[in-house]
């Protein structure tokens, strides 16, 4: 009587085990027939991972413009749509806010921290008149903290409202619809009027003189026209 023996079921050895089941994943797509259903259910496993995380990342970021957070007796919430700064300014303001008010270098750089990298945020700072050194927020305080870089403020007729990117204050067009940041105080104290009304006077005094200077000017060059014609 023959006995058989007992078959014994030989790995290939060009089929991958569970340890460098992913080591040639590309060799899959070329061979397929030489992987190993086990094989198979990981890399199945590895790829619904991999584009779990790729959805999940993709739900955060939906969320990332639009965030409220406290600090102090000021709450934030940065509005994810894009507005004018006059729209975004009546949104605050239905919701029983203001735009943006930063104080010092401390709020600055706390306020940045949960900005989108290269974004512009509109902030509650608008220039007092056309080519004006002074800016006002819109419940009438002096912007008393500056961050502006080199270029800035912009010595224009039409960028006269404030925005903020990567902690840097920059003035754009009130036009242009930027993200914005609503803010909200516990404890809300009116502005001084005295101050507002000091500068205000201060800076008519200071254009009136630039504007003198510029007739002058215009004089003195009519008068050496008129000599050589």
């Amino acid at each position: 009587k023959i006995v058989s023996e007992p078959l014994i079921k030989k790995e290939k050895p060009d089929i991958p085990s569970n340890t460098n089941c992913f080591e040639n994943i590309f060799d899959y797509y070329r061979n397929p027939t030489k992987w190993e259903q086990r094989c198979l259910a990981n890399l199945e496993e590895r790829i619904k991972t991999i584009f779990d995380g790729f959805s999940k990342t993709g739900e955060e970021n939906k969320n990332v413009g639009e965030q409220s957070f406290k600090k102090g007796d000021k709450k934030y919430e940065i509005c994810a749509e894009k507005m004018t700064f006059n729209d975004a300014k009546e949104v605050c303001f239905q919701k029983g806010g203001s735009l943006l008010e930063i104080n010092n270098e401390n709020e600055n750089d706390f306020i940045a921290q949960h900005l989108l990298f290269d974004m512009r945020y509109w902030i509650g700072a608008k220039r007092l008149m056309h080519y004006s050194s002074i800016f006002l927020y819109t419940n009438g305080g002096n912007m008393k903290y500056v961050n502006w870089p080199a270029s800035e403020p912009k010595p224009t007729e039409y960028d006269n409202c404030v925005n903020i990117i990567n902690g840097k204050m920059h003035t754009d067009k009130c036009a242009e619809k930027f993200l914005f940041i609503c803010e909200y105080k516990e404890n809300t104290e009116p502005s001084s009027g005295d101050v507002i009304i000091e500068d205000v006077l201060r800076e008519n005094k200071r254009l009136n003189k630039e504007l003198k200077e510029i007739k002058l000017l215009t004089n003195a060059q009519w008068q050496i026209i008129r000599v050589f014609l």
